[in-house]
């Protein structure tokens, strides 16, 4: 209740100064100042709303329509804000140099110039103008966001060196897929956009790292269901992400065995056999486990138990910052993904400061890392310099 409590109220001073930069220089004649208002407030109030009935399990198309509407607001505000603030402190400094410059110099001219920029009609005109421009640009930024999360599916293709791979696993293709999202936005349609290209790839193994869903069993097992369609030759394999503790973790976890036929690793392991060859295959519940489902937390040590130390270690792990004790753990390879690449401005700068990587590979010690940017998207249906993506990862000896 306290977290739900601090974050409507810094939404809301978002919220608020955004509307009361826009409306301090617009100066709309009631009752039209009342009504914009009431949208600001409305849009404010559109998200923890969103949030109790997600909790609360409603699960509509009205509720679906309601969230997007609200997602897209967010989406909005986000980027209104940091340009208002930059406008704000550029602003201010002008006023600040102009009427510094005019007492320092003592001058006549500049103590005119001065007062031109401090001239209430003319600066606010001036505001109004760069308010217009900021909206314009805005609105078009969040509409290009809007294109590019529902566009074309991305197969990114990626060659994964690997010391002393068995020969029999070279060119071994792993396909992975992450943070689809299923929920009110992101229907059956899509998914079977995903399979499609799964199905064309033909990979050796594929392997998803979380964030499926964004809801019930109940509500979304008719738009997750061409996911029991794919027969990959040596199987397909799940861990879960941080969404699905909050959609039921238990009746997903069940379902994606049961019904879509995945094998869901849960702090274990098995291992890839091809001819003589063998490589592991570790799974880790989401790092959220540890408050919401202790018994079951997640733990790299425990997956990799038994595991032969010669052989190459692969993780799924849905968070990077899982890479930590992954490494202590001894694997080779983190497969990642719950960044979405900070999916638009200013989010990914956010997701900077929870999150060691946010996209691409990297090494961590002894361990590599591979996160990548998703399918789908949370929240806002934004996407912007990440456009929706898979990966193919093919193993290469060297």
């Amino acid at each position: 209740m306290a977290f739900v409590i601090i974050f409507t109220t810094v939404l809301g001073l978002v919220y608020g100064y955004v509307g009361w930069r826009l409306m301090s220089t617009a100066a709309f004649p009631s009752p039209w100042n009342y009504v914009v208002w009431g949208v600001i407030v409305f849009l404010w109030l559109s998200i923890p709303l969103r949030f109790m009935f997600w909790f609360r399990g409603y699960f509509s198309t009205w509720v679906d329509w309601f969230a997007s509407f609200a997602y897209i607001g967010l989406a909005l505000f986000s980027i209104l804000f940091v340009l208002m603030l930059s406008r704000d402190i550029v602003w201010l400094l002008i006023l600040l140099g102009g009427k510094g410059l005019a007492l320092f110099q003592g001058s006549k001219g500049s103590e005119e110039a001065a007062s031109a920029v401090m001239d209430p009609e003319k600066r606010r005109f001036l505001l109004n103008m760069i308010n217009i421009g900021i909206v314009g640009v805005s609105g078009s930024y969040i509409g290009w966001g809007v294109y590019t999360a529902k566009s074309r599916i991305k197969v990114k293709k990626i060659d994964i060196r690997v010391p002393n791979l068995p020969e029999e696993f070279s060119g071994y293709e792993i396909l992975q897929i992450t943070d689809i999202h299923v929920g009110p936005s992101i229907k059956r349609k899509f998914v079977e956009r995903i399979v499609e290209i799964a199905k064309r790839l033909s990979p050796d193994l594929l392997v998803m790292t979380g964030d499926l869903v964004d809801g019930s069993v109940e509500s979304l097992r008719d738009d997750v269901a061409p996911l029991a369609e794919l027969d990959i030759p040596h199987g397909k394999y799940f861990v879960t992400g941080n969404h699905e503790y909050y959609s039921g973790v238990n009746e997903w976890v069940a379902h994606i065995s049961d019904e879509l036929g995945f094998r869901v690793l849960n702090n274990e392991h098995i291992v890839l056999k091809k001819g003589k060859g063998h490589i592991v295959l570790a799974g880790v519940t989401d790092l959220v486990s540890k408050n919401m489902d202790p018994q079951n937390a997640s733990d790299p040590h425990k997956a990799i138990e038994g595991a032969s130390e010669e052989s190459f270690k692969i993780l799924l792990a849905h968070q990077p910052s899982s890479i930590f004790k992954a490494a202590e753990a001894g694997f080779d390879l983190q497969l990642s993904g719950h960044t979405h690449g900070g999916q638009f401005y200013p989010w990914n700068l956010l997701v900077g400061l929870q999150q060691p990587f946010i996209k691409g590979i990297h090494r961590y010690k002894n361990t590599g890392i591979y996160v990548d940017t998703g399918v789908g998207y949370w929240g806002p249906p934004v996407r912007i310099g990440v456009p929706p993506q898979v990966t193919l990862l093919k193993l290469v000896k060297g």
